[in-house]
């Protein structure tokens, strides 16, 4: 299983270096709630809200599973904040790699600062 970062799914939507990676892998990914509302803001910015929303009900489908975010997901989330502020993560950063510490799953994103992460985080930078 791989857990997608919202940069990673926007490299396949907008056909960026690293997209045709994460199109062989849709069937086996899942993204969080927060993340594909990430997503989804991009693409409403971006294509204005008619195109932006026809956009994202095409792309939804193509993903295992968009994971929903629970209250008790929050301490994970919070506690990778703090520890790793210095590599300039956001919270949506760290909802994403701790949907991946709790599902044990890989983790992929353009980020190049997740590459810093100690190795417990299952990162891949796909481009």
């Amino acid at each position: 299983m791989i857990v997608l970062d919202a940069s990673a799914l926007l490299a396949f939507v907008q056909r960026e270096p690293g997209g045709s990676k994460v199109q062989a892998a849709l069937g086996t990914s899942v993204i969080s709630a927060v993340n594909f509302t990430e997503v989804s803001n991009k693409l409403h910015d971006k294509l204005g809200v008619a195109n932006g929303s026809a956009a994202i009900a095409q792309l939804a489908p193509l993903v295992q599973q968009i994971v929903p975010y629970f209250a008790g997901d929050t301490h994970a989330a919070s506690i990778m904040h703090a520890s790793n502020r210095h590599l300039g993560l956001s919270l949506g950063d760290c909802i994403c790699l701790a949907l991946g510490q709790k599902l044990s799953a890989d983790i992929w994103t353009c980020d190049r600062a997740w590459a810093k992460l100690d190795a417990s985080y299952r990162v891949t930078v796909i481009r």
